[in-house]
């Protein structure tokens, strides 16, 4: 189950790139990669593609995590709503939060809604993409300012 939920990831960031920034090249390297997800992604597919998705959309300089620039932080921000809702969406249907597919630690109520987030994380890659490349809304003038 967690190596469909990889690929469709990939193949989600895949199609995010060749919407946003039109790098084919690039979206048919993740499509190559999302082959290559194992059972339990021993290989670390997720992670290599990541590195090479996040850098390809928001630039060479760019880092995913917990920074205090405006792209991590409204990155951030989109995901904890959609995980909101995934979490409220397993607590409707009665379905044991805790217990994840891949993720698991036990002081982590919600594994499963952290499992479920995957593949819609790129939806809000893109929206935030489209803030900041063609709207203008995220500004370097905004991204100096600290969130945390």
């Amino acid at each position: 189950m967690w190596r469909k939920i990889v690929i469709g990831k990939i193949n989600n960031q895949a199609t995010n790139l060749q919407l946003t920034t039109e790098n084919n090249e690039m979206a048919k390297m993740l499509t190559l990669a999302s082959k290559q997800v194992d059972e339990g992604d021993t290989t670390n597919r997720e992670a290599y593609v990541a590195r090479r998705y996040f850098t390809t959309l928001f630039g060479a300089n760019f880092k995913r995590g917990r920074y205090d620039d405006a792209i991590n932080a409204s990155l951030n921000y989109g995901y904890a709503l959609i995980r909101a809702m995934i979490r409220r969406e397993i607590a409707i249907h009665g379905l044991e939060a805790s217990v994840g597919i891949h993720h698991r630690s036990n002081e982590n109520a919600f594994n499963l809604s952290d499992d479920l987030i995957e593949v819609f994380r790129p939806f809000v890659d893109s929206y935030v993409y489209e803030k900041v490349f063609n709207e203008g809304i995220l500004t370097l003038e905004l991204e100096q300012k600290s969130f945390y």
